[in-house]
């Protein structure tokens, strides 16, 4: 009775991932990688007018599930009155500490009213970066990956 319990709240729990994005770019490279398909629960605002205010995302990376807070900075004001912000939601690096180096990024657009109501997760896009050099030049981008919402 125990295991049917946990069974059912675990599927219940996988549900709430309710907003997915799959990358449609397939990686040029396979010094690095990021998962293929990102999904999203609810997300949770905590605003803090005497610190810096956070955003709290219950997500899955290929269904591995995780958790991540993140500090709001940098907010890009649109035209219908919200908000955004942008999000790593993974980053990885291969390479030399002054070689050939690889990293992998992909970023949430997070959109929520100014009060920090109604926030969601609108986009997710990707990149992938190379130096030959990393400790005298930076990186350059060498491909933009997109990702459909599903």
């Amino acid at each position: 009775m125990k295991i049917a319990l946990f069974a059912c709240l675990f599927s219940l729990s996988a549900l709430a991932d309710t907003t997915c994005f799959t990358r449609t770019t397939e990686i040029e490279t396979t010094e690095v990688s990021l998962g293929r398909t990102i999904c999203f629960g609810e997300v949770e605002v905590q605003l803090d007018l005497l610190n810096e205010s956070k955003v709290l995302l219950r997500y899955s990376i290929d269904e591995n599930r995780g958790f991540k807070t993140a500090t709001l900075r940098y907010a890009t004001p649109r035209a219908d009155g919200t908000i955004a912000y942008q999000v790593v939601m993974e980053s990885n690096t291969a390479g030399g500490f002054c070689g050939d180096t690889w990293e992998a990024t992909s970023n949430a657009t997070i959109v929520m009213k100014r009060d920090g109501t109604q926030a969601k997760v609108e986009a997710l896009t990707g990149e992938t970066s190379y130096s030959s050099d990393n400790c005298h030049s930076g990186f350059q981008v060498v491909q933009e990956l997109q990702y459909s919402q599903i």
